[in-house]
């Protein structure tokens, strides 16, 4: 009877490694993830360029920045939200009462709250069903995309 208990014990122990390996072995692959954000300016009536070069006279009114947060689902698999760039421009341009937005610049990162999102997720899984629950943590996934440029008014 102690030699079949040893057995199990053992089996059970070498399920757990196998587990904990297959864990790993997932984590590591789903956090490369496949996300992807579109970050379109559709049927937009005011001209928008990435650089300052444009053949017009133009003095800058504003400059602006702004950030905004895209949600993903299921190791990035999902786009739950993305930025909506063209509200911005549209706002920016509106408040500065602008002819259109020169030096745009975008920049996606992974902020200290989307890091404190994406391990609370992680934590609440390992609290509920073990460390195998810290996969859990790109269940969902946030990035700040910081939206900047110079909102500019046409001179004569």
């Amino acid at each position: 009877m102690k030699c079949v208990v040893i057995r199990v014990l053992n089996l059970l122990n070498n399920m757990k490694i196998y587990l904990m390996l297959f864990v790993a072995t997932f984590y590591l692959l789903s956090s490369a993830g496949c996300m992807s954000v579109a970050l379109t300016v559709e049927e937009f009536d005011k001209p928008v360029s990435l650089t300052g070069n444009i053949n017009k006279n133009y003095t800058i009114v504003k400059h602006f920045s702004c950030d905004l947060k895209a949600w993903f689902a299921f190791f990035d698999l999902v786009t739950i939200s993305e930025p909506n760039m063209q509200e911005v421009l549209h706002n920016e341009i509106l408040s500065a009462q602008g002819d259109a937005v020169i030096n745009l610049k975008i920049k996606e990162e992974t902020t200290f709250v989307d890091g404190v999102i994406s391990s609370a997720v992680g934590i609440a899984g390992a609290l509920a069903v073990g460390y195998v629950g810290v996969s859990l943590s790109h269940l969902i996934d946030t990035r700040t995309y910081t939206i900047e440029g110079d909102v500019i008014k046409y001179v004569e």
